[in-house]
């Protein structure tokens, strides 16, 4: 749980269909991949997400608000759901991409999401 809560970015994008999901939901997802009778669990080996490294394009970038209304268009959202695709053939099934898993209208999260 602290793994979750202090490492992982407060939202991740839900590679099945391109949603946002919490902390609180990652925690839960792979709290079904720990085997049973562990005695020593290591949360990094299981709570896996892909992170996109890129250039950022002068205009059209997809924002957090963009993705959560689902109005996202243009060279940035595709270059989004492409990276997606190939984490998910990878085997991810989350994924963050600073562009758009940050709500950079609350200066709490902004400070929390580049530290």
């Amino acid at each position: 749980d602290r793994y979750v809560m202090n490492e992982i970015p407060i939202r991740l994008t839900r590679l099945s269909d391109m949603k946002f999901v919490g902390r609180n939901h990652v925690r839960q997802h792979f709290r079904g991949s720990i085997p049973e009778g562990t005695e020593t669990y290591l949360p990094q080996q299981h709570a896996e997400y892909a992170v996109l490294s890129h250039r950022w394009l002068d205009d059209g970038e997809p924002t957090y608000e963009e993705m959560k209304m689902g109005t996202a268009t243009g060279p940035g959202y595709e270059k989004l759901k492409s990276f997606c695709e190939k984490a998910m053939g990878y085997g991810m099934e989350f994924a963050w991409a600073d562009t758009c898993c940050i709500d950079k209208s609350s200066s709490t999260e902004l400070d929390e999401s580049i530290q």
